[in-house]
């Protein structure tokens, strides 16, 4: 905390991990936030006393399930409701009202404000208290991103509202007389190509470009097309493009507001990708002539990463369904039972070697520590092979060795980890800021990474919101 006119900070708490979302009591003593205060306690709602620094929950700790947790929460202007969101997953969201008093101590039950499911962060109350504000949407590859707004006592059957003119919008605010206040982020992300000669890297284009949000490419296992995830269209889907760019054709019109990340299987004859008509990520797969879809997983877990087998007969994903993040591995068939790879939590996918023995896992070990592990296929010891690993989504694994990108700013750095040798070399430093994704050729002659070529946001100011 600093003084409101600057001034040196002061600790007022710590914990083991906050998240998203803080909110001052009306009285100034104290902060409501969402975090875990031991390392293997639940997700809950927190009360922080801004004299003493003490945390203590708001009622009952939630459960330590990654994929159910309350977070964002907001204080009515008069301290006796807390709005908050509780997450069954990334992409699946309710908004939720607590009674508290004012000790900021449960006073009733919670009340569940709205019934559909999305992407919901950054609450902010009317001044009056009549209305949340709240941004739905944009967190990733959703689609239509904007401010919506809902009664904090809606009629039964009361869904939430557009707000006029709050397209795009994150971060909301009030000020005291009732001016509507938001960011509204600018953002114009394409593929690039980085060439490859004997391992030298050569100078990088732009290959995959709209006004929009251009990430998860994945090369053909020919090397011949290659697949990409689009709102060029309007909404998040799947798209394919020869190797040069061209000709891009839609592949998918899911009504869900995320679908991304596909991956070919070995014989090049379908891909696995990962959509969420329930709110929750599941995995999917469909063939390059755009065959109705197949849903392969059902679970309310966050099932993530999909990736094949080397013979094409299962494919891995990352999956919440039993202790923290695991991975899976399946049948690609919408029967098959999903059967449990690791052991230890934190493991958010895995690729399997050209020779089928050895599986590289990508693991989170800390609160942003990424890696890459290697183990044998049927079970086994765990060894680090790549640390500082900016993302689970910034890796590709190919017959030769590890691509992937570092968490380094503001870009990163492009790297590459050969099998043969252990070597690890620097291919290119990134200049602006990644967005998704990452695909080597199948024959070691090229990399595609993503940019965000427009990377900004302007302030929007709504006078007299009503």
């Amino acid at each position: 905390m600093i003084p409101a006119l600057g001034g040196d900070e002061r600790v007022i708490a710590e914990a083991e991990h906050f998240f998203n979302g803080i909110s001052w009591s009306p009285d100034g003593q104290s902060l409501v936030l969402s975090g875990r205060i031991e390392r293997e306690g639940g997700i809950a709602l927190l009360r922080v006393s801004v004299a003493s620094g003490l945390v203590t929950p708001i009622g009952r700790p939630r459960t330590g399930e990654s994929r159910d947790y309350a977070a964002s929460p907001a204080l009515s202007p008069d301290g006796r409701s807390l709005a908050f969101v509780r997450s069954k997953g990334v992409y699946a969201h309710t908004l939720w009202l607590l009674p508290v008093t004012a000790e900021l101590e449960p006073a009733g039950e919670q009340v569940r404000l709205t019934e559909e499911l999305f992407t919901a962060t950054h609450l902010a109350w009317t001044p009056d208290g009549a209305r949340i504000v709240f941004s739905a949407g944009g967190s990733g590859w959703s689609a239509s991103p904007g401010l919506k707004a809902i009664p904090a006592s809606p009629s039964p059957g009361e869904a939430s509202r557009r707000v006029l003119g709050g397209e795009g919008g994150e971060w909301p605010t009030f000020s005291r007389s009732g001016s509507l206040a938001f960011v509204r982020p600018i953002l114009d992300l394409n593929i690039w190509r980085l060439p490859l000669e004997n391992g030298r890297p050569g100078i990088p284009t732009r290959l995959i470009a709209s006004t929009r949000q251009d990430g998860g490419p994945s090369f053909s296992p020919d090397g011949r097309q290659i697949t990409f995830s689009s709102d060029r269209s309007g909404s998040s889907q799947l798209w394919i493009c020869q190797a040069d760019g061209s000709h891009p054709v839609q592949l998918t019109t899911t009504t869900a507001t995320h679908v991304s990340a596909s991956r070919w299987s070995p014989d090049g004859k379908s891909f696995a990708f990962l959509s969420n008509p329930d709110g929750n990520l599941d995995v999917f797969d469909t063939t390059p002539d755009g065959r109705e879809p197949r849903r392969l997983t059902f679970s309310p877990a966050h099932d993530t990463h999909a990736t094949w087998s080397r013979d094409g007969a299962w494919i891995y994903f990352g999956s919440s369904r039993e202790d923290g993040m695991q991975v899976w591995k399946m049948r690609p068939d919408p029967e098959a039972v999903p059967v449990r790879v690791t052991r230890r939590t934190g493991a958010w996918g895995a690729y399997e070697s050209r020779d089928g023995r050895t599986l590289y896992v990508v693991r989170l070990t800390g609160r942003a520590d990424w890696s890459v592990w290697k183990m044998p296929v049927d079970g086994g010891e765990e060894t680090e092979v790549v640390s500082d690993l900016a993302s689970h989504w910034f890796i590709d694994v190919t017959a030769t060795g590890i691509y992937y990108l570092t968490s380094a700013l503001p870009g990163g750095q492009l790297r590459y980890y050969r099998f043969a040798d252990g070597s690890n070399t620097l291919l290119h430093t990134l200049e602006r800021r990644s967005g998704f994704g990452l695909a080597a050729a199948p024959d070691d002659s090229a990399v595609l990474y993503t940019s965000y070529d427009v990377d900004t946001s302007e302030l929007m100011y709504v006078e007299r919101f009503r």
